[in-house]
């Protein structure tokens, strides 16, 4: 949760609005270099933006590039709330650059947040998750499975890792009574689209470019709606309207 325009900020408004006590992540480092608009907000003050509905928001700030930050995460959010129900893998690193720029570093900086920290969360999650039912992770993916991205090829590897973290967890965890499912937001106006691209978009026949608020929308109904039993499932937000 780094930006009023991003997902992670509407997903923590959406939820935070229905009462949920919230532990939300950020990095500071990254927004400064990705630079996408409304990176120089300080996110700790989102917090009380998250508590409209009478719980509570803690935030911190994690660097999901260090093996430690996962154990961290859940360490903070059990001495605050007692335990938690809902995991959503939201954070990634995102680059561009040709094929023929890649070296290792990159790639390993990718991986790191895309596929190992979600993968580490959700094993602190369960790890951590005591009920019978109700236990709900949401992994936020990006379609790789259906289309390509140019020139973006250590981000979409390992965002497409994410799908069959999704397919595996959901089988294994099926007798815990934690359901496991994905979301694909598709083209989402979160400041990072240049009108260049818009009109690309437009032309190569997507509908619409969605809105931070409606891919929340979409994630809540895997928890509370109409999708909450289900599991194994990768949903691309772009197929559904």
């Amino acid at each position: 949760v780094g930006r009023r325009l991003g997902i992670g900020y509407a997903l923590c408004r959406l939820f935070g609005g229905l009462g949920a006590n919230i532990l939300y992540t950020y990095y500071n480092t990254y927004d400064g270099v990705a630079k996408l608009e409304g990176w120089d907000e300080d996110p700790a003050v989102f917090k009380k933006d998250f508590e409209g509905g009478g719980g509570t928001a803690t935030s911190l700030e994690a660097d999901l590039q260090n093996p430690d930050s996962p154990k961290m995460v859940f360490t903070q959010a059990i001495a605050v709330y007692g335990s938690v129900d809902v995991l959503i893998n939201n954070a990634c690193v995102s680059t561009t650059q040709d094929f023929l720029d890649i070296d290792a570093a990159l790639l390993d900086a990718h991986y790191a947040v895309n596929m190992k920290a979600p993968a580490l969360l959700c094993k602190e999650f369960v790890s951590n998750f005591h009920k019978q039912t109700g236990g709900k992770i949401i992994n936020l993916t990006s379609g790789q499975s259906i289309s390509v991205m140019q020139d973006e090829l250590p981000y979409t590897i390992t965002k497409a890792g994410l799908e069959m973290l999704t397919l595996q967890l959901s089988f294994v965890l099926r007798e815990r009574g934690i359901t496991v499912n994905a979301v694909d937001p598709g083209p989402t106006d979160t400041g990072w689209i240049p009108q260049s691209l818009r009109d690309e978009l437009t032309k190569s026949g997507v509908s619409s470019i969605a809105t931070p608020e409606e891919i929340a929308q979409i994630v809540l109904s895997f928890v509370h709606g109409e999708r909450e039993g289900m599991t194994g499932t990768v949903l691309h937000a772009q197929q559904t309207v």
